[in-house]
């Protein structure tokens, strides 16, 4: 009788530790997905895939950049996503942190117009909301390297 408890006391041990062990595994499986969602998107960016970029929103995309607020279905995100193209920006993740639902983001942006207009690459910390596998929502947050003023002279000139 004893040896019988002690069965069944080491097989319900057995059965709690691998549940942990698969909702550990699962939790982790998740956080790593958002991280993929913004490298595959990062990767649709430079390799100029509007398809694939798309593809990695949830239904429209929402962009905020500090004040300025726009919500673009697909469809209208082409146009901005075609006049950002031309000048074949390369974007990097500098740094990526996990914070509850969201992944705050430190990104480099360079192209031949950058160069020109700002010397070096410009660098933002940007916040991506992740809802139902896909981008929701984008913000920046701040401008970490951007030179406004060098940007506006050499613009004008």
């Amino acid at each position: 009788m004893c040896k019988s408890h002690f069965s069944k006391v080491t097989s319900l041990i057995f059965i709690l530790a691998m549940m942990i062990f698969v909702s550990c595994k699962w939790k982790h499986h998740q956080e790593i997905d958002s991280i993929e969602i913004a490298d595959d998107y990062i990767d649709a960016l430079n390799a100029s895939d509007y398809d694939k970029l798309v593809g990695l929103f949830v239904d429209s995309i929402r962009f905020n950049e500090m004040d300025y607020i726009r919500t673009f279905s697909r469809e209208e995100y082409r146009s901005l996503f075609q006049w950002d193209s031309v000048f074949a920006p390369t974007y990097r993740i500098l740094n990526v942190k996990k914070a509850g639902g969201e992944l705050h983001l430190k990104v480099s942006k360079e192209c031949e117009r950058i160069n020109f207009l700002h010397e070096k690459p410009f660098v933002t910390n940007e916040i991506m909301q992740i809802k139902d596998g896909g981008i929701y929502q984008i913000d920046v947050i701040e401008y970490v390297d951007f030179n406004d003023s060098l940007w506006v002279d050499k613009r004008e000139n």
